[in-house]
């Protein structure tokens, strides 16, 4: 019989390594994040946040997924930056996007931001929303 348990099952731990450092991955040391600042409606050409995660200290950081979503996406550009690198500016998209990321590793004070803008004068709605989670 298994020394985890005492019907004999064992348990297994998942443990991630962040920045050097081990990081176990239980439920209790865990919080959601979901970031987002809603609708944000702009004419301007100039860069505004449609959400923005910045990894409390501490902490490590998994950035499991981000989305962008335009009421026009002829007239809306997209900019993602994490954790310092942007990841592509002045995007054009066809439709809503969707990334997933394979549990991207982040460390205390990285920040996840996603940008949007209209390409003209012509006012636009955007969204943005990162997904992910917070391990102490």
């Amino acid at each position: 019989m298994g020394r985890d348990h005492p019907d004999g099952t064992l348990r297994t731990i998942s443990v991630s390594v962040v920045a050097g450092t081990p990081e176990p991955e239980i439920g209790g040391n865990e919080t959601a994040v979901l970031k987002t600042s809603g609708k944000v409606s702009s004419s301007s050409q100039t860069y505004q946040t449609l959400a923005s995660w910045t990894v409390t200290a501490s902490r490590a950081g998994i950035l499991r997924s981000i989305e962008l979503a335009a009421s026009d996406y002829t007239l809306s550009l997209f900019q993602v930056t994490i954790a310092g690198v942007v990841q592509f500016t002045d995007l054009v998209l066809p439709d809503a996007l969707t990334a997933l990321f394979a549990e991207t590793r982040l460390v205390a004070g990285n920040v996840v931001l996603l940008e949007g803008k209209s390409s003209s004068s012509t006012s636009v709605d955007m969204w943005g929303m990162i997904e992910g989670k917070e391990v102490a």
